[in-house]
């Protein structure tokens, strides 16, 4: 076998390869690496004269991400029970060529596809329902983020914007797996979360072709007034509503008997539905500034555009735009704020006024105020 060449360049390439190799060094699979940097020295020399280039703080930030990265993703296959194959998975023996090795690897990860390809096909299609929200929000084939930019609404969507379309898939399969979680049935779960999703991107539609803006929180109080909101829609649009849930009823029942999939274990289901919740409830300091949610949201992309809102639900989706409303803080409290402070200065300022009229020649009765 020829041996591969690498170029190392600077960017997200030689990041992704050189925090791999990282990771296998800390997973401590010397036999791996060893063969590796056998199987081609030149690589090995690259990053150590990469590393050594490198300024100590980019060296510290590097290792961090790395140790961090690598906690999270052991954490994780822990809590669904995988990190032990995982381990065998990648484990090379010492007498297995380097190419033998990469063919058992493609394959395990073929099979692996296959044995998962509900659960993926899950995910793909929280993605595309991610994207559909996005682009309901328009009204136009451009959208126009700044005053000399325009750019096509798919364009934007999928690469301006695609951080946070990724958030707002991921909004949806929490919200899947918290339903499944409850119910403890993939079909029922899915197809449930996708109509609500679905309900809610064209609610919100046709409040933006009503109010030109979408669904904010504190418009939900409206529910008690449903049948005026419902006179608000066409009804054709209900009936669609209606006929869709008929359908859709003998389909769950059918997949769940037919294509019935494993269950999920007690002590799983417990613990997601303790973890999305939380993971929910972070959005009450999303807009406060020293807040980690808020760091990192704004890190990602998120921009609410207050002001605007319409324009904050093209950038972020109408559900991360909705989440972005709930806790509005519309300003900081001043240090030495309180009701006893206000009444003084009003007593205060009471004094001078009544000061100033005292000697004041002309009546208030003649004066035109401009508010």
């Amino acid at each position: 076998m020829s041996k591969a060449k690498v170029n190392v360049k600077s960017g997200y390439v030689d990041f992704i390869i050189y925090t791999a190799w990282a990771l296998l060094v800390i997973s401590n699979n010397q036999t791996l690496l060893n063969k590796l940097i056998e199987y081609n020295r030149k690589t090995a020399q690259s990053i150590t004269r990469w590393i050594l280039a490198k300024d100590i703080k980019e060296i510290l930030w590097l290792m961090l991400i790395i140790i961090l990265s690598n906690f999270i993703i052991l954490g994780i296959c822990k809590l669904i029970g995988i990190s032990r194959k995982i381990s065998n998975f990648y484990d090379i023996r010492a007498d297995e060529e380097l190419s033998q090795f990469f063919y058992r690897i493609t394959n395990g990860i073929k099979s692996w596809l296959k044995a998962h390809r509900v659960y993926l096909a899950t995910i793909a299609w929280g993605y595309f329902l991610a994207i559909f929200s996005f682009l309901m929000m328009n009204t136009k084939w451009t959208v126009a983020p700044n005053v000399d930019v325009k750019y096509n609404i798919f364009t934007y969507t999928i690469g301006v914007r695609q951080a946070m379309v990724l958030v707002n898939a991921i909004i949806f399969l929490l919200f899947l797996k918290f339903i499944f979680s409850l119910t403890n049935r993939y079909w029922f779960s899915t197809i449930v979360s996708s109509l609500l999703w679905i309900i809610w991107v064209v609610a919100n539609r046709i409040k933006i072709g009503i109010r030109n803006e979408p669904i904010l929180p504190s418009e939900l109080s409206m529910i008690k007034a449903w049948k005026s909101l419902l006179g608000m829609v066409d009804g054709w649009i209900l009936l669609l509503v209606v006929a869709v849930i008929v359908i859709t009823v003998p389909i769950i029942y059918f997949l769940e008997k037919k294509y019935r999939l494993p269950k999920q274990k007690w002590y799983s289901r417990v613990a997601w539905l303790m973890i999305i919740p939380v993971i929910f409830s972070s959005v009450t300091f999303l807009n406060h500034e020293k807040s980690v949610i808020h760091i990192i949201s704004g890190g990602i992309g998120n921009d609410p555009t207050f002001y605007n809102q319409l324009a904050g639900a093209q950038k972020n989706g109408p559900t991360q735009q909705f989440l972005n409303n709930i806790d509005v803080e519309v300003m900081k409290k001043p240090s030495g704020y309180s009701k006893e402070r206000m009444q003084q200065l009003k007593d205060k300022y009471k004094k001078v006024a009544a000061d100033i009229n005292k000697d004041r020649a002309n009546n208030f009765k003649d004066q035109v105020v401009i508010f």
